[in-house]
């Protein structure tokens, strides 16, 4: 009997996450001024497939975090996850609008992604997917509570717009322009590293709160580590992974997506080795 009755609680936990997800959903739909499931049915958009994949599977990885921290009383449980579902899908449309706002700030994303810009759509992938591996983190352990998650998410999205100003500027080329021409590889460049690096932020936040100051102290190391060794890491990726060319040119040049995937696959790769040393 206990075991149905746990098999019936988990599925009730399952449940609850997945009408958020459905909600979610529904709530972007309304945010753009097209029809998106038309466009995904019908046009067979996969920029916007792209974004649309991003948005659920970060949501996914957030829920996980709070699921990984029940405990014992259902009720409880249940109540916990229902704030800490609404406060996701906050944070993740916020998310959104760093996109709009400052990651891709000189792209109208909406557009971009109609007009079936999949490399916006790709980045976007990213930058939500690194975002739910935050939230992740944030969400997982006990105490902190709402001011904790919060502060994560913030300092999160802060670390990064770090990484892609940064990333930005030591590139041969203009990742934004690249992006904005429709470059595939330059999308799957930007979200991989966005990738790799929500991988490590996770690991550093992921675990029982101790103290604001310590947990902040503690963040912001690994996260300035992670930021160094993603970056160091892309170029030894373009000496190893890449030896009869560089990553400028198969993105530039050739926007060769093909070896862009086995790029920020290998970075992506490191930070999950990284993570589990964190």
């Amino acid at each position: 009997m206990e075991v149905i009755i746990s098999m019936l609680e988990d599925s009730a936990y399952a449940v609850i996450a997945f009408v958020f997800m459905f909600v979610a959903k529904k709530l972007d739909d309304f945010r753009t001024s097209y029809n998106e499931d038309r466009e995904i049915e019908e046009e067979s958009n996969l920029a916007l497939g792209f974004r649309k994949a991003g948005f659920s599977v970060a949501l996914a990885i957030g829920f996980l975090g709070s699921i990984s921290s029940l405990t014992e009383e259902f009720v409880p449980n249940v109540v916990g996850l229902l704030i800490d579902g609404a406060l996701l899908v906050v944070i993740m449309f916020a998310a959104r609008m760093v996109n709009d706002l400052v990651l891709l700030r000189k792209i109208d994303n909406d557009q971009a992604v109609k007009d079936r810009n999949v490399a916006v759509g790709m980045a976007e992938f990213g930058s939500l997917v690194a975002t739910g591996l935050v939230m992740n983190g944030a969400f997982s352990g006990e105490g902190g509570g709402i001011p904790s998650v919060l502060l994560f998410a913030v300092l999160g999205q802060i670390c990064l717009v770090v990484l892609a100003v940064i990333y930005e500027f030591i590139t041969p080329f203009k990742v934004g322009e690249e992006i904005k021409k429709n470059n595939p590889a330059a999308g799957i460049g930007l979200a991989g590293m966005l990738i790799a690096l929500g991988i490590i932020l996770r690991a550093s936040i992921a675990g029982d709160y101790v103290s604001m100051v310590d947990d902040v102290i503690a963040f912001s190391l690994c996260a300035g580590m992670g930021i160094v060794l993603l970056l160091i890491m892309r170029k030894a990726v373009d000496i190893f992974f890449l030896p009869h060319t560089t990553l400028a040119t198969e993105v530039a040049r050739d926007q060769n997506a093909a070896a862009l995937l086995v790029a920020q696959g290998a970075v992506v790769a490191v930070a999950i080795l990284i993570a589990a040393v964190v």
